[in-house]
């Protein structure tokens, strides 16, 4: 099984189309006989091929105005709640949507394929050197420095070959998908296409296995070369993450290297629903997920969860539904009361090596409780204040996470904080006039977010650059984690950004996302 499409030259080409069509449509993914009609098949956001209809309004704009299936590829679920966000499932991409408007999830996270062996297929993994010459967001040239990166790690020419990376990412998002309209500036394609496939974080490398295939990774896909066909392609990786789900069609290298996946096989195609055991992460809930748009069937009742097992490696216990005949079922559990236990709440905070260089940790800053409701933590972070500091960040970092027993708690914790904005408590310098901050960017922010900025004078007036200083504070939620971040430093483009202070947050709902 292949995850790209490519023009099929030789039969075997043809037999790797033929396993990418049973990917697509394995596990009775087609509507069932009589169900289609003739009002679906001429409404554009049903796709007969998948079987599957884009309901939802905004990722329909967000799929049309981003290349539509030339980007994403085909649908291949409903909308449903997965990681606490209105998702959809797509062949190249999963759609969620969230405060700041629709987002391609980053399936390369370690919570969903951190993988780089798929269907026989081997591609390169990150590589540290390509990620720390990444241009750093929020700079006064950043579209410029995008594109000199792209020049340097996604050539269109490699080893004499004509692998089109660089071309392949100018070319996902056109003029003409975003701006059906007219108008709109050529400018702004990069950031788009940043949207799609984030930066390189590799370099070029051919399958180890198949030296007619090249790759190359990026933050969100991987392109794939084909020099059978001289075409480029991205991996079909959210149909890898929808087989590990669903255990329809899942590769034999996959499903090994996903052993330990909470999400793996989760979704039964027989009921459409799950869980199918225990450990499934919060914020996911699979009842027809994966069932037809057409097909309207209730989904079947959720099967007997089966016994997950412990980090210690004996067998966790096993729920009422699943005890053995004779044996008493056991009381049922009390609704949960008090903090969570099991959640270190430090684990998600800043991290000095989230500030950059010569930030300092501040000991005596770390403070750490609970109460009836929550568990929580926070530190602060801080560097020299010298003017190659302010050029290079925020001089103070400070953070917060708060650990609520469920996410309705949370939610109340998200407008206590929220309404802290205002007084920036964590501000050891003087504060004056408040301006807006833009939670809305490039970043993975959580499922809600607000923020507020402030200068150091009453009128955000200065005298010279040395008064140019700027608080930020942000509050964010994801499920029944809350968080806060708060930055001071130089309003300068190397400084204390908008977009230096979302990546501080992205940065912990990424460690957040890796335990739900």
């Amino acid at each position: 099984m292949r995850l790209t499409y490519s023009r099929p030259p030789v039969a075997a080409r043809v037999l790797v189309l033929l396993l990418l069509a049973v990917l697509v449509a394995g596990g009775g993914v087609l509507p069932p006989a009589g169900a289609t009609t003739a009002s679906a098949q001429s409404d554009p956001r049903y796709f007969a091929d998948t079987g599957f209809k884009i309901d939802d309004d905004k990722i329909w704009d967000y799929f049309t105005k981003r290349g539509g299936k030339r980007t994403f590829g085909l649908p291949t679920s409903r909308t449903f709640q997965f990681m606490g966000a209105p998702t959809q499932f797509f062949q190249r991409h999963v759609l969620q949507v969230g405060s700041g408007g629709v987002r391609t999830l980053n399936l390369l996270e370690d919570a969903f394929l951190p993988y780089t062996t798929i269907g026989g297929t081997t591609f390169p993994a990150v590589d540290l050197s390509v990620t720390a010459a990444a241009p750093k967001a929020g700079s006064a040239t950043y579209n410029a420095d995008v594109l000199k990166f792209l020049e340097t790690y996604a050539p269109d020419t490699w080893e004499g070959e004509p692998v089109n990376f660089s071309d392949t990412f100018s070319d996902t998002v056109t003029l003409a998908d975003a701006f059906p309209e007219g108008g709109g500036s050529a400018g702004l394609l990069t950031l788009l296409n940043l949207e799609i496939w984030g930066l390189p974080t590799s370099k070029p490398a051919r399958d180890p296995a198949n030296n007619d295939f090249v790759f190359l990774r990026f933050q969100r896909g991987v392109m794939h070369y084909d020099k059978g066909c001289k075409c480029t392609q991205g991996l079909l990786l959210a149909d890898a993450l929808k087989a590990i789900i669903t255990g329809t069609n899942l590769p034999d290298d996959l499903a090994a290297q996903a052993a330990d996946s909470p999400l793996l096989g989760q979704y039964s195609m027989e009921v459409h629903n799950g869980p199918l055991k225990q450990g499934l992460p919060a914020g996911i809930e699979l009842g027809n997920a994966f069932r037809p748009s057409l097909d309207t069937a209730a989904a079947g009742p959720v099967p007997a969860l089966q016994p997950a097992t412990a980090q210690s490696g004996s067998p966790a216990a096993k729920p009422g539904g699943n005890t053995q005949a004779g044996e008493p079922k056991p009381a049922p559990t009390a609704a949960p009361s008090g903090p969570p236990t099991n959640l270190d709440p430090k684990e998600y905070l800043a991290k000095v090596a989230d500030a950059g260089k010569g930030a300092e940790e501040q000991e005596k800053e770390f403070k750490k409780g609970s109460d009836n409701n929550t568990a929580w933590a926070s530190n602060r972070i801080e560097r020299d204040r010298s003017w190659a500091n302010y050029n290079s960040g925020p001089v103070t970092i400070a953070s917060k996470i708060i650990i609520a027993r469920d996410s309705e708690a949370a939610k109340k914790v998200f407008e206590d904080e929220k309404k802290l904005n205002e007084k920036f408590p964590e501000a050891k310098d003087k504060v004056g006039g408040k301006f807006e901050f833009n939670t809305a960017g490039d970043q993975d922010v959580g499922e809600e977010a607000v923020g507020l900025s402030a200068c150091i004078t009453a009128g955000c007036s200065v005298k010279d650059d040395d008064d140019n200083l700027i608080h930020r504070r942000m509050v964010f939620r994801l499920n029944n984690f809350v968080g806060v971040v708060y930055t001071f430093g130089m309003s300068v483009p190397e400084g204390n950004t908008q977009a230096y202070s979302r990546l501080i947050a992205e940065k912990m709902v990424g460690r957040i996302r890796k335990d739900l």
